[in-house]
């Protein structure tokens, strides 16, 4: 067995959790001091546009961070879901390091779409240097199994329609944001999406409303 196998794998795998993680560090630093950064916010806010104006997007604003929060939370939800159904699912087929390879699963599932393709890969081909082919096309079966129950069963019931987007939209939406902007833009396309059909909607309802 070629060790390069190992080592690419591992490459791959460690840079996505790794981004994952600086994402999720400055998210937690953001959310401690959620308080004092609003407070600046607004006060800048407030000499730049003046109090009427500054009021109207402190609004939008309080709207955009419920959207985030909710997307964050429900996704942190539904891929530890995925993570454990995986893990159970390496277990009971014999396959090493379930645990690791559930959390690997998991992590990456943050990232829409794209995540668990992403950590499909080097679990691959880790199994199949191990195992070989029946082993490794296991693996897939099982990722795949387990991604169909948290997208059709966990997701639906966990997120609802809390992010507003068809699946159509959430697919283009991420297409378009891995595109432009890369893991940052797979990580946050589908809040801010939510977010600019909130704000378009708001302004809509806002200008039919009388004087």
């Amino acid at each position: 067995i070629n060790p390069q196998i190992y080592i690419d794998s591992a490459k791959i795998t460690m840079s996505a959790v790794l981004n994952i993680i600086m994402s999720f560090v400055i998210l937690i630093y953001i959310l401690l001091e959620h308080k004092s950064l609003k407070k600046t916010f607004v006060n800048t806010i407030n000499v730049i546009l003046g109090e009427e104006k500054a009021e109207q997007s402190v609004y939008y604003i309080s709207k955009t961070n419920t959207i985030f929060s909710k997307y964050f939370y429900s996704k942190f939800v539904s891929s530890a879901i995925l993570g454990i159904i995986t893990a159970l699912g390496f277990f009971t087929g014999g396959i090493f390091y379930p645990v690791l390879f559930g959390t690997i699963v998991a992590i990456s599932n943050m990232t829409p779409v794209f995540g668990v393709i992403i950590s499909t890969i080097p679990i691959a081909v880790l199994t199949f240097a191990e195992y070989g082919f029946f082993k490794t096309l296991i693996s897939a079966l099982i990722i795949f199994v387990a991604q169909q129950i948290e997208n059709n069963i966990v997701t639906p019931k966990i997120v609802g329609d809390t992010m507003g987007l068809s699946g159509f939209w959430i697919l283009v939406t991420t297409i378009a944001g891995g595109g432009l902007f890369g893991f940052w833009g797979l990580l946050i396309c589908i809040p801010v999406a939510a977010s600019v059909k909130m704000l378009f909607t708001e302004t809509k309802l806002h200008k039919k409303l009388p004087p």
